[in-house]
């Protein structure tokens, strides 16, 4: 792919700026009348400068996939011809041409551009891939032999290629057609991605370019999900169902609106699709710490889902809930994307839907581009395959997930196996708020006091990582405090690569790990000068951290408690890294004697470096080094 790229850029000739600039205008008119769904205006675009002379490679490559948008196939083809004219060894773009005759219908097209195609470049294996898919496609068990032979006459190795099973040649339509989308693949389909069950929605498209969905009043069935998936009609199903349960969570990553002006910019999308990329990696990592389970999906249009299907219905409240939380652990960095989470209500009544998501594996009516499941890799996964072998998320999964996100969820008021049984007193939709660490006063009191704790606290800021040593420490004296469970948690939340496992369940009881195993731990991280605290005031009690919350005044309240401890906080913190510049600040003025030292010793004032020109300057009868960055 990369060998065909830097081709396309090897043989596209230089394109004067202005030139660029003026196409760049054009692309902005095309996408703001394509995302206003003023179709005929963004023809008119594409109409304006089909036949200009001056049009590079690439541009028309890009013309080309507008005129695709827009359903003009004709004109996308002959975009495209203009560039193989000059491109003769555009395998890339060649393919999508035998592509587009193919799903067009043009198959004696096809093959006579594939021959011609072949007849230049007998040792290309992607158009033997393509002749295969347009021989299955024929059901020309003959043309499929004919190409093994070619292949095989050119060294090639295409069995790989090869459908797993071969469809008998008498087969009829509606026999292909069963036996593409087997009645228990849809029936599996539909358990999976089951919603409400009186009603569906369906996707349309007006003449005007205007879309959205429309209720339809009737339960799924398997004849509707094969019309779904042969791209006959799009459909999308309303999620909760009459008890207010759900079968799935969905997460919705998408771009911004403020930038889908520039969508089509090929910088700007693939600065996109890249933030999409990593945003999709950090959330499925974020579910498998939890070890919950995930597909990533494409939807057809610009954005993708990644969806947790669940083995059995769970209570649309808690899903909210665990979806909240997990979504607030991405960082999109700046990014024009969002996330959106389903379910977006958590009840519902005989007259009210809520939202509806489309189903996968169905054409997006205004992209004209089909939904598929993704491999890691990117790949494609076909539906028989992806039916086969979903990955599901047990109960059990998921109350194990949700405990760790939030020490104080009640299993028995969230998912009960009795299935009639509805959740009492649930959380409102935003649940409970996450600990903070910061507004507690036994928390603040012990890091402010206690070195060690100090350290561990400021691992976590600079680092976001602990050692199993570290986490210990934290662990073994935070974990005794009232709200020690959610403040370890909290914190051990925030660093990279963590175990669930390793999450507290309840608090501990009894005595603290002391302070003399905490400097064993922690030899190679604390100042011990500082880890020598003064506990004379508890008389006959082995040191431990603990005992510095004795420090907290019973007859304060705790508004007063907290605001005093939080500045006594920040000032120490605030000391700690002033001394830490100063230790710094001496290093750095002990090397600079060094060096100009060093300088005079020679007989040089500047000297080269892999970071600029460090040179030795006099300024007021003092002598200083002054860097200039290359």
């Amino acid at each position: 792919m990369n060998q065909n790229q830097n081709q396309i850029n090897a043989t596209d000739s230089p394109v004067p700026q202005k030139q660029a600039q003026e196409f760049h205008l054009l692309r902005i008119k095309f996408n703001t009348a394509f995302l206003n769904e003023d179709f005929s205006a963004a023809e008119e675009v594409c109409r304006s400068i089909e036949h200009s002379s001056s049009l590079s490679p690439s541009e028309r490559e890009e013309l080309s996939r507008y005129f695709l948008m827009l359903g003009k196939v004709p004109e996308a083809l002959n975009q495209i011809d203009q560039v193989l004219e000059t491109q003769a060894e555009n395998h890339l773009l060649a393919r999508k041409k035998s592509e587009i005759l193919r799903l067009s219908g043009e198959n004696s097209a096809a093959r006579d551009f594939l021959e011609n195609r072949l007849a230049q470049f007998p040792r290309n294996i992607e158009y033997y891939t393509e002749f295969l898919l347009l021989a299955e496609a024929e059901n020309d068990l003959i043309l499929r032999e004919s190409i093994l032979e070619k292949a095989k006459e050119n060294s090639l190795d295409i069995a790989q290629l090869l459908p797993q099973q071969e469809k008998p040649a008498q087969a009829t339509a509606g026999d292909e057609q069963q036996e593409l989308y087997r009645e228990a693949d849809l029936l599996a389909f539909m358990n999976l991605f089951a919603g409400r069950e009186n009603c569906h929605a369906r996707q349309w498209v007006g003449e005007d370019g205007k879309h959205g969905y429309a209720l339809v009043s009737e339960p799924l069935n398997i004849q509707l999900l094969r019309n779904h998936l042969l791209g006959i009609h799009t459909l999308g199903v309303y999620q909760l169902d009459f008890k207010n349960k759900v079968k799935w969570i969905m997460f919705d990553l998408d771009v911004d609106k403020s930038y889908l002006n520039d969508i089509h910019d090929p910088d700007v999308r693939a600065w996109i699709d890249a933030g999409l990329q990593k945003a999709i990696t950090q959330l499925k990592s974020i579910l498998a710490v939890y070890q919950i389970p995930s597909h990533t999906e494409f939807s057809g249009y610009k954005g993708y889902h990644v969806w947790i299907l669940l083995e059995e219905k769970i209570s649309a409240s808690f899903a909210r809930m665990f979806a909240q939380r997990i979504a607030a652990q991405v960082s999109l960095d700046g990014l024009p994307i969002h996330i959106e989470i389903f379910p977006k209500q958590t009840k519902i009544s005989s007259s009210s839907y809520g939202n509806l998501v489309k189903l996968p594996y169905g054409l997006h009516r205004l992209s004209g581009l089909p939904s598929s499941m993704l491999a890691d890799n990117g790949d494609l996964i076909p539906f028989q395959e992806f039916v086969k072998s979903p990955k599901l998320t047990s109960n059990q999964m998921f109350i194990s997930a949700l405990n760790s996100l939030d020490p104080n969820f009640n299993i028995t008021r969230g998912i009960s196996s009795q299935p009639d049984i509805e959740p009492k007193d649930l959380p409102d939709e935003s649940g409970p708020p996450l600990p903070d660490p910061e507004t507690d006063p036994e928390w603040l009191c012990l890091k402010q006091n206690c070195h060690a704790l100090w350290v561990v606290d400021n691992l976590i800021k600079t680092r976001s990582a602990l050692s199993a040593d570290q986490k210990n420490v934290l662990k073994y004296t935070a974990g005794y405090l009232k709200q020690g469970p959610a403040i370890v948690n909290a914190l051990l939340r925030k660093c990279l690569h963590l175990d669930p496992a390793e999450l507290m369940k309840s608090g501990f009881k009894g005595n603290a790990v002391s302070c003399a195993k905490i400097r064993a731990y922690m030899a190679d991280e604390i100042d011990t000068r500082l880890c020598n605290c003064d506990f004379s005031l508890a008389p006959g009690m082995y040191p431990t951290p603990i005992l510095h919350l004795r420090k907290l005044s019973d007859d304060q309240t705790a508004a007063i408690q907290w605001n005093e401890l939080k500045i006594k906080d920040l000032i120490a913190s605030y000391l700690k890294l002033r001394k830490e510049f100063c230790d710094i600040q001496n290093i750095l003025d002990q090397k600079e004697r060094q060096i100009i030292a060093a300088f005079e010793e020679i007989g040089v004032d500047e000297i080269s470096s892999p970071w600029g020109v460090l040179k030795k300057t006099t300024q007021d009868g003092s002598v200083k080094l002054t860097l200039n960055l290359k």
